[in-house]
């Protein structure tokens, strides 16, 4: 082989081995990107500039990594050019498993052209910020969170719509009145079959003529880790990993109940109490279902699901499990699957103990009644607002006691287990349960607790010294005189909330990284106790404190949120409030994060109950929070407490 033969040869297999990757990591994105039913494109009108025109139309291709693998599909639509150099847009990405990006996501918004530069920022709290050019004919894209991308123009619309996901009918056919059980039966239980997709909610509750369960359970159900498919917006999702727990489980009559209602199992899952029956085409074989709500332990969203098997006394089937409702606006996804079960039957301990504590939750249980028996009005009629039937998770009233209730949805129709759906909420929480346990240690160790200093519960040398003087009042009602936005006195009282250094927070895990990363926001000029500035990660500085306190008063093995349970919920029949605490890598309990949670807020029901059992967690006047504040006026509205000065 001549020299000239050789280096030629070497230089091939160079170019071979560079494209190879590529070439193996070219991505399909045909069907794998929600778009808009009303996406469309306007041509521009004439006094548009040709450097503007130019963008107009769909564009689509992949954005690459460092190494230039395509790791995601994008579209790019720019449905309508003004003159004035802005544009509308609409954004899509589909799943990508080579990125760890599980769910796909679109979004329509404001685009604006300036020198040559194509910039938008996505709606969500990142604020990601995306910048398109002209390469020759193609687009070169740009995210702030690192990545580049190359989009080519699409010919026609219907290029544009094969990029879209099939949206499947929803919710999924009912089950037929009165018929034979037709999905979810007991042999596809017992089988090995992956689900195909969600099924309607009724499947998961009795078909047919149901008896009572021919079976019991008691003892220990042990659930293996494992994944559930999922689509959103008709998309496919990266399968989403569910952790292995064990949980010990009874029957008592018609209902199947978790001892461990109260806690939040594996940082992810919530168990609620469902029930137990029989149908004729079981082959002797009993029938169980439950909802439950998975977590981000991180972030609080709740989506909320159901689970059914078939059981006899000493086995239990595989569970097959469906997602199709949730408080995460930024991950609706429908979710399904079969988990792998086993069953240890045995002695329960303080098996009466938590029989009792059933039965008395059932007692408590506040009387349901449905909203068709208010009769008919205009303000009925009127009740949801403008909210869009899909925004509304649960809707209903209290009249004299009585939950008068709308109606449970999911995209699968009707929740079954209306009372254990969870719901991830902020400010409530701020009030149900920080506003609470700072007025529980007010009654218990006097008022001065209002005024103790942050800084003397933490570690020495964390906070600066804009930290010096701010109470636990002040984080209670964040006055605190801290933050980074919102400058002048009369700035938005969200300046700082939901802003990227927020969001950083939040997905930070142990109780030492949010610390340090609540601690981090600057000064402002007024200092604490003057003007409102609302910041989540100031209740959890208040929890932070609030347990240091608590375990100098009561010793190092109490609890903040156990108190809270045991002296103020518990005696007014709340049995089961979990509540998300920080994640400690050595499995040690953490802090309650108390600004936010996941769990159903009723505070007609606490105000209730605490009056029934003449529970008076504070008194009025020593309610010294900022005047005007929303804590301040919803926790007098709860309590019915009088105006304070």
């Amino acid at each position: 082989m001549t020299a000239f033969k050789h280096a030629l040869w070497v230089t091939l297999a160079a170019l071979l081995l560079v494209a190879l990757p590529r070439m193996a990591a070219a991505l399909d994105c045909q069907g794998t990107m929600p778009l808009p039913d009303d996406v469309r494109v306007v041509p521009p009108a004439t006094e548009v500039p040709q450097e503007l025109a130019r963008f107009s139309g769909a564009w689509s291709g992949a954005w690459r990594d460092a190494r230039g693998v395509d790791t995601q599909c994008n579209a790019l639509v720019i449905e309508e050019v003004h003159a004035n150099g802005f544009l509308r847009v609409v954004y899509s990405v589909g799943a990508s498993p080579r990125m760890g990006s599980g769910t796909p996501y679109v979004a329509r918004t404001t685009a604006r052209l300036a020198d040559g530069v194509l910039r938008f920022v996505l709606p969500t709290a990142l604020r990601s910020a995306l910048a398109y050019r002209f390469d020759g004919d193609e687009l070169a894209g740009t995210f702030d969170a690192g990545g580049s991308v190359r989009l080519h123009h699409l010919s026609d619309a219907a290029e544009l719509a094969a990029l879209r996901c099939v949206q499947p009918s929803s919710p999924t056919p009912a089950a037929p009145p009165g018929g034979a059980r037709d999905r979810l039966t007991a042999s596809e239980l017992s089988g090995s079959a992956t689900p195909d997709g969600a099924v309607h909610n009724d499947y998961f509750m009795p078909i047919g003529a149901a008896t009572p369960a021919r079976h019991t359970l008691r003892g220990i159900v042990n659930v293996a880790a494992g994944s559930l498919s999922g689509r959103r917006d008709g998309c496919a999702i990266v399968p989403r990993r569910t952790p292995a727990f064990s949980v010990t489980v009874f029957t008592e009559g018609e209902h199947l109940v978790p001892v461990a209602r109260g806690d939040i199992l594996a940082d992810t899952i919530i168990l609620g109490p469902g029930r137990v029956w029989s149908e004729a085409g079981d082959g002797g074989l009993s029938r169980g279902s439950f909802p439950f709500t998975m977590v981000n332990a991180l972030t609080n969203s709740a989506h909320n699901g159901l689970a059914t098997f078939v059981f006899d006394d000493a086995h239990v089937s595989a569970v097959r499990v469906q997602v199709a409702q949730e408080t995460a606006p930024w991950s609706e996804v429908d979710l399904w699957g079969r988990l792998h079960f086993t069953y240890t039957p045995g002695p329960i301990a303080d098996e009466a103990a938590a029989r009792a504590a059933f039965a008395e939750e059932l007692r408590r249980q506040k009387p349901v009644r449905p909203w068709s028996t208010l009769g008919q009005s205009a303000a009925l009629d009127a009740f949801d607002g403008d909210a869009a039937p899909a925004e509304i998770s649960a809707n209903g009233m209290v009249v004299d006691g009585v939950l008068y209730l709308r109606g449970c949805h999911t995209r699968q129709g009707p929740y079954p287990y209306c009372g254990a759906m969870r719901h991830g909420v902020f400010s409530v929480t701020k009030s149900a349960a920080g506003a609470i346990a700072l007025l529980r240690l007010a009654q218990k160790y006097g008022d001065a607790v209002l005024d103790e200093k942050l800084v003397d519960y933490l570690p020495p040398g964390l906070a600066h010294a804009g930290w010096n003087n701010v109470t636990f009042g002040n984080l209670l009602d964040m006055a605190t005189g801290i933050g980074d936005e919102g400058r002048e006195r009369d700035d938005t009282i969200y300046a700082d909330e939901n802003r990227p250094k927020m969001v950083r927070w939040v997905r930070l895990k142990s109780a030492r990284e949010k610390i340090l990363g609540a601690l981090d926001y600057g000064t402002y000029p007024w200092g604490p106790g003057a003007v409102l500035r609302y910041n989540s990660t100031q209740t959890f500085l208040l929890a932070v404190a609030m347990d240091a306190y608590l375990k100098r008063r009561e010793g190092p093995g109490v609890h903040l949120w156990d108190m809270v349970q045991r002296e103020v919920l518990q005696p007014i029949g709340i049995a089961n409030a979990p509540m998300l605490h920080t994640i400690e890598a050595d499995g040690s309990r953490g802090i309650p994060l108390l600004g936010y949670d996941v769990g159903p807020r009723d505070p007609a029901l606490l105000r209730d109950r605490a009056r029934r059992r003449r529970l008076r967690v504070r008194s009025a006047g020593s309610l010294r929070m900022v005047p005007g504040t929303p804590y301040c006026r919803w926790l007098r509205a709860v309590m019915r407490l009088p105006p304070t000065g």
